[in-house]
């Protein structure tokens, strides 16, 4: 059981799916946070010490891949007030470029387009991830929490 939730397990008994306590391995567990942190399976494998193939049945199976998308909004909640900051002086320099006081080729300009559109893109998938965590998520439309 991750964080008290109930996941729902693979084994089929008389065509219905039985409802159990899920526990991932050690190494799920551990793929499951880099996987969540973004790595590819590719590099999950080498950095767990786990076969590709491995890591693509654990990517199959949607307990684990539930507990990738639950571990990743976990993530990004935490990130999230790190991230509001981040924006917050990029769109001071933005303002200031728009007011005329710094030229749009300037270093600073750039560099806080830049992190406004990264960190907007971030916060919504950190929305969307949470979503599907819950459930809750329907495609085309990222509601915030």
């Amino acid at each position: 059981m991750i964080d008290g939730i109930l996941l729902a397990s693979n084994g089929m008994t008389n065509n219905q799916t039985n409802l159990v306590e899920w526990e991932p391995s050690d190494d799920q567990l551990r793929a499951a946070q880099f996987r969540a942190s973004g790595y590819s399976q590719l590099r999950t494998a080498e950095h767990c010490k786990l076969g590709n193939r491995t890591v693509a049945r654990y990517d199959a199976d949607p307990d684990y891949r539930t507990l990738v998308l639950r571990l990743r909004a976990d993530i990004m909640r935490n990130l999230e007030p790190k991230l509001g900051a981040l924006m917050d002086s990029a769109v001071e320099v933005l303002m200031e470029a728009m007011a005329g006081r710094l030229a749009g080729d300037d270093p600073r300009v750039l560099l806080a387009r830049d992190i406004s559109r990264d960190t907007a893109f971030r916060l919504l998938r950190a929305r969307v991830a949470e979503q599907l965590a819950r459930g809750q998520y329907a495609p085309g439309i990222a509601t915030a929490t």
